[in-house]
Parts: structure tokens; C-alpha cells; sequence
């Protein structure tokens, strides 16, 4: 039997297709890796957001540039030494625990425990929490708390995503003062609204029922005395109508 050579030329081998196939794909798998990196990147170095993560016992592990630009603090002085629990307020993480202690059935430790309760859980907690900064100043911050969990499901951290509160707190502010306003402007329009009803109403009603009384007296009164009442009559009962509108416009 004759062995069959393969052909040569100049035209590209089984070989070499498979070369290209393999750079483009590595080229591609290089690419989605710096875009990856690109955005965890942007992420960490987000001033927005304060990001902070922490190992299994709730240790700092992660401090990101937002987290160092709210609180004041640089990384080195928290990683692998305090809890976030140690940077909010201990009477709101102790008021935390206890909502949560009673909203669960079972007893939770305030402090980290607290605020970790339901991410060891699986279940992502959104609260609402003071930060204490290194200078000791105060904001409000919403923070969203989940579970890092290795490959076989065990717990092996908790990433924390922090956003100042206190624009949208002063805002609250600014609307609940100007809804108190308006209502001790709406009880002093009432009151002035009632206040004119009987000072208006009084007088004119006295006046229409002194009228009706001359018109009804005996003797009659004389055609000139009745057309003077006529027009004190008219007067007033149109006088009466225009101010019931008036004031009907003013409550509406």
C-alpha cells in the first residue's frame, strides 16, 4: 500500500486555522479580563459609594475611596482592625437588633451580628443607619449588606454598599416644614374665613330683618318709605348673596 502525502503549497493547513482560532480566541479572553478588571476598577475607586467588605467575622477587609472620603478614614487605620457596626451609632445598631429580634422570634446580639442577621441568611438587608466619621460628625446612610459566599456555599465574608442619605433627609426635612406651614396658614385661613362670616353676616342680616319689620309695620309705610325699603331690601339680600360667594371662593 502508498502512503497518501499531504499536499504542499501556499495554502494555509489544518494547523494553522487552529493557531488563529486560539490567538483570536486569547486575544478576546485578554480583553474581557481588562474589562473586568476595568470595572471592578471603577467600582473600587467609586467616590460615591462607600464599599466596604469584611471576612466571615465581620473584620474589615476592604475600605474603598467613597468609603474614605464619607467616614475619613484611610484604609490602613480600619482594614483588619475594627467592624463596621464600630463606625455607626451604637444606639441605632442596638434599636436595629432589637426591631430585628422582634421581627424574627429569636434573640440577635447588637453589633455586627445585628446588621449581618439576615445576609448570613441569604436575605439581602437594606437599612437605614448613622455613620460616625473620624472627626466625629454624623450622616445618614442607606446601606445594602449581602453575603460573599465561596464556591461550596459557605459564608466567607459580607460586602457593605454605602450611600449618603442626608440630601434626601434634608429634603424630607424642608417638605414636612413646609407641609406644617401650610397647615397653620390653612387653620388661620379657616379661622378668618369663620371670623368673617359672622362679622359680615351679623350686621347685614340685622339690617335685612329691621327692613322687613318697617315694610310689615302698620300703619303702612308711604309709597316713598316703601320704595326706600324696596331698595334697602334689594341692597342687602344682593350684598348677602355676593358675600356667601366670596366666601365659598375662599374656602375652595
Amino acid at each position: 500500500q502508498s502512503l497518501t502525502m499531504p499536499e504542499t503549497g501556499n495554502g494555509p493547513t489544518v494547523g494553522d486555522e487552529g493557531g488563529k482560532a486560539a490567538g483570536i480566541t486569547e486575544v478576546r479572553r485578554q480583553e474581557a479580563l481588562l474589562k473586568t478588571g476595568a470595572l471592578q476598577n471603577a467600582i473600587l475607586t467609586s467616590a460615591n459609594f462607600s464599599i466596604i467588605a469584611t471576612d466571615e467575622k465581620g473584620i474589615i477587609q476592604l475600605f474603598n475611596v467613597g468609603a474614605e472620603r464619607m467616614l475619613g478614614y484611610q484604609a490602613a487605620e480600619v482594614v483588619n482592625r475594627i467592624r463596621p457596626s464600630d463606625i455607626h451609632d451604637p444606639e441605632e445598631v442596638m434599636a436595629h437588633a432589637q426591631a430585628l429580634s422582634l421581627e424574627l422570634g429569636t434573640t440577635i446580639t447588637p453589633g455586627f451580628e445585628a446588621l449581618a442577621f439576615k445576609a448570613s441568611r441569604g436575605i439581602e438587608d437594606i437599612y437605614e443607619l448613622t455613620y460616625i466619621c473620624k472627626d466625629g460628625s454624623r450622616f445618614p446612610a442607606i446601606v445594602s449588606i449581602t453575603a460573599l459566599r465561596d464556591d461550596y456555599g459557605d459564608v466567607i465574608g459580607y460586602l457593605l454598599i454605602g450611600t449618603d442619605n442626608s440630601a434626601r433627609k434634608r429634603v424630607e426635612q424642608e417638605l414636612h416644614e413646609a407641609m406644617s406651614v401650610a397647615k397653620k396658614a390653612n387653620l388661620a385661613k379657616s379661622d378668618f374665613l369663620s371670623s368673617m362670616s359672622h362679622e359680615l353676616r351679623s350686621p347685614l342680616n340685622a339690617i335685612l330683618g329691621f327692613a322687613q319689620l318697617m315694610e310689615s309695620d302698620s300703619p303702612a309705610p308711604s309709597p316713598a318709605q316703601k320704595a326706600s325699603i324696596d331698595q334697602i331690601l334689594q341692597a342687602g339680600w344682593y350684598l348677602l348673596e355676593l358675600i356667601n360667594e366670596i366666601l365659598d371662593l375662599a374656602v375652595i
